[in-house]
């Protein structure tokens, strides 16, 4: 009763966060501040004697403390300053059964440690000089809470503590604690926190986001009452740090690829994370040290110290802007590796305002018109560059035609062209993708195949075949995105589409007519858990004979691995299904980029893209895509000739990690495989024949006449709600067809009839 009495009166204090303030609460809206700082991160070698870090942060007199599990498996938290080189310790042994939760730094030089075992909970408390002062059963707090639900310590006094932990329904919840380890009151929360900490000035704050705006709460740690509240613009996702400030900075905050600093007035950019070696959604704590110094603790455990540096060097590079859709942003990798090398130019990223990918793209089509516009527009498949006039992005014909070193002729032909638009190259990608659908020589299965033999197929398959993976928790809208491709239904050269085609209502009807997939209501209202075995070879260990989910092929070498080792050489590119004539296969551009025509930085923005066609691009920037499908043409040919060998070249990996080195490589040889499900791991069998040059000839013609298709994110869209309704029963498969053909019909004449 008491418990609930206290979460009553808090839950009623603590609503002035999301309520105007009155009585001596004050409410402000503050902008942000762009003026313009630098800071270089070094490594911490502290961290290094850990293996866990559970807990970084700052209390009064520039304290630093720095507690996890030691590499030689005991606890210990370090207490040090800003300089991180001197420290002193002290050891914390749990108990049997005693589960460390986290740490806390306190006034007066104090520590707190928090544990769990079963229902017990306590507080054990370190004084000035390293010595266990007292301890302090709290167990009171944490009924009803299973005990592995993690909960963080905070604390500013000998007045008591704040705990919070998420709940299993995504609840949060704050909770205050007196300094006998009573509750004080308690918050549950179903909003958005981005983050709960002390600031510099040793006054509890708490931030909440409805990501439109970001609200910074200065909370009474022992009431859990709203004394003051400042509000501005939220970033696009709920945020991944928030610690103390420092001089005149009360709060230091993580968010949309930026450090933020928090004056009394103010909200200003202090680091962009382009210009650091991690990302911010790696941040695990953060908290400034000093007026010009921040330290950050990774989820990896490796601890960074961030300086401020001479802005005068970042003052001479021009500044180039890139749209970011999501959290964390594109390209964050070559980003780094391009601000670190190039003398004249800079990339930072502009986020794009809203909630959901509309909200987003229609502030894109806003800057656009007012001339406002980033200068680099990643992802542009994605979003569908046709969603936005063509003309508005920079013809890359431009620079290509004037590079000493690059031609046209030095791309594939096909992808070349699927980066068009009326003659003009709009984008560019480093890399691309092939894909198809792949199948085992059964009646019906076909090269190019037509929606009559795909419907044969399954209609014939043998008792002992599936062509779908089965699982009870799938849509029928998700099994209809496999096999379907809406582009094919559409030709953007006569601004026509051809969904009232009898292929795309014979489609249609395939789906409901064998329940394939829960309906959308059925899927909608679905709860429990589910749990299925994927196999990672389903043609060669499973009950499969056609495989539509892993239908995107990302290099050459796939072609004989998949032909030799999963199909047994009975291997068919049956493509998706539709007329039986155009080609089922195709190819998608990844992660292609465009700069905007309005863009005053263009001879940077193309450095930064032209960067990405290099030898540099494939081996120290993104190695990951070393052996990906390269729009290169010479590239190309030369990773497509390894199959015809009895090997191919890739990085050599440190033994221990695993982490590839770039500067050196090794041949692999082709292998067969088989898989061993017991213990989940592949078997290397003996070596695979090499493709002959008839082999060779048919896929490289295959990917090099491929079409690239177009995405379109507009298109997706109405296909998307219309189908949806479709598969509910709420019309017939010709109405579903014919409103699909009509919205689609309107937008191509608005958009490509000229």
């Amino acid at each position: 009763m008491k418990k609930a009495m206290a979460i009553i009166c808090a839950a009623v204090l603590f609503s002035g966060i999301t309520a105007c303030s009155n009585g001596s609460k004050t409410d402000s809206v503050v902008s942000l501040n762009e003026q313009l700082h630098s800071y270089k991160a070094v490594s911490i070698g502290l961290a290094d004697q850990f293996s866990e870090i559970t807990t970084f942060g700052t209390g009064s007199a520039g304290a630093v403390l720095v507690f996890g599990e030691q590499k030689s498996g005991s606890w210990s938290g370090l207490i040090t300053d800003g300089k991180f080189s001197d420290y002193t310790e002290f050891h914390f042994t749990p108990k049997e059964d005693e589960t460390v939760q986290s740490a806390a730094m306190l006034s007066y030089g104090k520590k707190g440690i928090l544990t769990r075992c079963g229902s017990d909970a306590v507080i054990y408390i370190y004084d000035s000089d390293n010595n266990l002062e007292r301890t302090l059963e709290c167990s009171e707090v944490f009924e009803g809470i299973d005990s592995t639900i993690l909960a963080r310590l905070y604390g500013s006094s000998d007045d008591g503590f704040i705990i919070s932990y998420g709940d299993e329904l995504g609840q949060r919840h704050i909770i205050a604690v007196s300094s006998e380890g009573k509750l004080l009151g308690e918050v549950k929360t179903g909003e958005t926190i981005s983050g709960l900490c002390y600031d510099s000035e040793r006054e509890l704050n708490v931030l909440l986001t409805d990501f439109k705006e970001l609200t910074v709460n200065s909370v009474d740690d022992q009431s859990l009452e709203v004394n003051e509240k400042v509000s501005f613009k939220a970033g696009s996702s709920s945020g991944y740090a928030v610690g103390a400030g420092s001089g005149e900075y009360k709060l230091v905050y993580v968010d949309d690829g930026a450090v933020y600093g928090f004056t009394d007035t103010d909200k200003i950019k202090l680091a962009n994370f382009t210009d650091l070696d991690f990302h911010e959604y790696e941040v695990q704590d953060i908290a400034m040290v000093s007026d010009s110094e921040i330290a950050v603790l990774l989820y990896s455990g490796e601890m960074y110290l961030l300086t401020e540096q001479d802005i005068s060097e970042v003052k001479a590079k021009q500044v180039i802007t890139m749209a970011t859709w999501s959290q964390g942003g594109m390209y964050s990798d070559e980003i780094k590796y391009f601000n670190s090398h190039n003398d004249d130019y800079k990339i930072e990223y502009k986020p794009l305002e809203g909630e959901s990918f509309d909200d987003k793209l229609a502030d894109l089509r806003l800057q656009v018109i007012s001339g406002d516009a980033p200068d680099l527009i990643p992802q542009v498949t994605t979003l569908g560059i046709d969603s936005l006039n063509t003309a508005v992005f920079a013809d890359l014909y431009e620079f290509i035609d004037n590079d000493p070193d690059l031609s046209r002729d030095d791309f594939l032909p096909n992808v070349r062209k699927g980066m068009e638009r009326d003659g003009r190259m709009i984008m560019i990608a480093p890399t691309f993708s092939f894909h198809t659908v792949t199948a085992k020589g059964y009646p019906g299965v076909r090269e190019n195949w037509s929606v009559d033999d795909f419907i044969y197929a399954y209609e014939n398959k043998p008792e002992d075949k599936e062509m779908f993976q089965h699982m009870e928790s799938t849509s029928r809208a998700a099994y209809f995105d496999q096999v379907v491709q809406i582009p094919f239904f559409i030709d953007y050269g006569k601004a026509e589409c051809h969904f009232d085609s009898p292929e795309f209502i014979k489609l249609l009807n395939f789906f409901n007519d064998n329940k394939i997939g829960l309906s959308m209501t059925e899927s909608n209202d679905l709860s429990g858990d589910f749990h299925y075995e994927l196999l990672p070879f389903p043609i060669k260990t499973g009950n499969r004979f056609v495989d539509f989910e892993n239908s995107s092929i990302q290099w050459f070498g796939t072609f004989l691995d998949q032909k030799r080792n999963e199909y047994d050489n009975d291997y068919i590119l049956a493509g998706y299904p539709y007329d039986g004539e155009r080609s089922g296969s195709f190819i998608r551009l990844n992660e292609c980029c465009a700069i905007m025509e309005t863009s005053a930085h263009k001879e940077g923005a193309w450095e930064f893209l032209k960067m990405m066609l290099t030898d540099d691009y494939y081996t120290k920037i993104n190695s990951g895509a070393y052996l990906s499908f390269p729009v290169l043409k010479e590239r190309f040919d030369e990773l497509a000739s390894y199959t015809m060998q009895d090997g191919y070249p890739f990085f050599k990996c440190e033994e221990d990690t695993g982490k590839i080195i770039t500067d050196e490589f090794e041949k692999l040889e082709w292998k067969y495989y088989e898989w061993d499900n017991n213990n989940k791991q592949m078997i290397e069998g003996d070596k695979l024949e090499p493709f002959s040059q008839e082999e060779f000839d048919y896929y490289y013609d295959l990917v090099t006449n491929a079409e690239v298709l177009r995405d379109d994110y507009a298109v997706n869209k109405i296909v998307h709600e219309e189908t949806w309704k479709f598969f509910d029963y709420e019309y017939t498969a010709e109405e579903c067809a014919d409103m699909i053909q009509n919205r689609v019909s309107l937008y191509l004449s608005e958009r490509f009839s000229w």
